[in-house]
């Protein structure tokens, strides 16, 4: 590895992929690691808004996107009988992408990844930070490959990409603003058969709770992101899909406000 390395990015997430692309594209030398073997698997963060399309247009990757994810031109809420509550149109933003793109971030992440590659930096993938210092200079940080052995480099600033219960911030003592919603949820990736269109995200109350579809690309596998509060929602919402063809995941998540 050169030595010569300003930046030390760590966590190749979408943030951490972007931000070594921004460096790389302004002359900053950067390496940047993951501990993980790869893209996440699971759809995740799978909506993209318009203002982040336009800052991909800025360096040419828009396009490679759209024609990636579904488009979704609107937002539908409902009732746990199918009675509609509101339609929102994204067709009137004033952008040059007036939607919601909807794209499994596995996908995003090896975009950005081929992306960053043409600049010149790979990610170091299954290499762990597990020490760091900061002294006058910078910082001197320790890596972990998987190989078991360790690596010692020093880096002008070391940047912490590594998600919401970053270690790096743990280890600064860095509090993390804001708090939880006092509910948990359910996300399960899917592919249904439905009548509802592909192009709109739908959104089901009930009293005991919401039911949130996102359609992805009909080629991505799974195709459908569900959103529910675990309260045998499904059922009582009244909003179950006419036949569930396949389930790939079903995590918990406690969203952040």
């Amino acid at each position: 590895m050169a030595t010569d390395t300003q930046v030390l990015v760590v966590g190749a997430g979408p943030v951490g992929l972007f931000m070594a692309a921004e460096l790389n594209r302004h002359g900053v030398s950067c390496r940047i690691v993951d501990k993980n073997d790869g893209p996440t698997h699971d759809s995740r963060a799978a909506s993209i808004q318009a203002r982040t399309l336009e800052i991909l247009e800025s360096v040419s990757l828009a396009d490679e996107f759209v024609q990636a994810g579904n488009i979704c031109h609107a937002a539908a809420t409902y009732t746990s009988d199918h009675k509609l509550i509101k339609y929102l149109t994204f067709d009137e933003l004033d952008s040059a992408f007036p939607f919601v793109l909807q794209l499994p971030q596995s996908q995003t992440e090896r975009i950005v990844a081929r992306y960053l590659a043409r600049l010149g930096t790979e990610v170091e993938r299954r290499v762990e930070l597990v020490a760091f210092e900061q002294d006058e200079d910078g910082v001197r940080a320790t890596l972990r490959p998987a190989d078991g052995g360790q690596e010692t480099i020093h880096v002008s600033y070391l940047i912490a990409c590594d998600g919401a219960h970053s270690p790096v911030r743990h280890a600064l003592g860095v509090s993390f603003s804001g708090d939880d919603y006092p509910t948990d949820f359910m996300m399960a990736d899917v592919q249904v058969d439905w009548k509802l269109p592909r192009d709109q995200l739908a959104f089901f109350f009930a009293a005991e709770g919401m039911f949130a579809f996102f359609p992805l690309p009909r080629d991505a596998l799974p195709s459908l992101p569900i959103l529910a509060q675990p309260k045998d929602i499904i059922r009582r919402s009244g909003s179950q899909p006419s036949r569930t063809s396949r389930g790939y995941s079903i995590s918990g998540r406690r969203v952040a406000c």
